[in-house]
């Protein structure tokens, strides 16, 4: 009897185990000054921008998992005290620690915390420095990249058997605070 009482509750978190893979996208609110690099050039950011994600995570159990994830926001043109930003370009990897709770069969709210390392690369034209150049438009580039924390909480409702959407928000740090708003499909196996 005491066999089979341990025998069950392993049997049910074999069955509860499993990963998925997963694909969001949605908007960054980059709402901070950017790292120190961009600041001593006059850029800061205070806008949204598109980004993407690419996703993997497995199960131990019904509640604890891991999960790590690519994570690419790109192109945001912006104006900024005589300087126009061409182009910004800021990815990496997310790895976290996730649980899990399931409200209903279909319905799983989860929290999530861990390290992001990324990278950025920033090149804006400057109208004030050309002015005082009498040369046109310059063209200028910097790179930065770091390693720092995500934290983030959603919901995951099962369409089908093997597909789930889900729901996001996640708190990204590169030298600054970001803020990933994002809708997805997952492919669980």
């Amino acid at each position: 009897m005491l066999s089979a009482a341990l025998f069950i509750p392993l049997n049910l978190q074999a069955e509860e185990s499993g990963g998925f893979l997963g694909f969001t996208i949605g908007q960054m609110d980059f709402d901070y000054d950017v790292p120190e690099q961009f600041r001593r050039a006059g850029i800061s950011l205070d806008d949204r921008v598109l980004a993407w994600k690419f996703l993997g995570s497995y199960h131990f159990n019904e509640y604890f998992g891991a999960e790590l994830a690519y994570v690419d926001a790109r192109k945001l043109p912006l104006p900024a005290k005589g300087v126009t930003l061409a182009n910004l370009d800021l990815s990496g990897f997310t790895f976290a620690g996730v649980f899990r709770y399931p409200v209903t069969s279909q319905f799983n709210i989860f929290a999530k915390g861990g390290g992001f390392i990324w990278s950025a690369e920033a090149e804006w034209t400057s109208s004030v420095i050309a002015a005082a150049q009498r040369s046109g438009r310059t063209l200028r580039n910097i790179e930065t990249d770091g390693v720092s924390y995500v934290v983030g909480a959603g919901a995951e409702f099962e369409v089908i058997e093997s597909l789930s959407l889900r729901a996001e928000w996640e708190r990204l740090d590169a030298d600054g605070s970001i803020d990933f708003l994002s809708l997805g499909l997952l492919y669980n196996f």
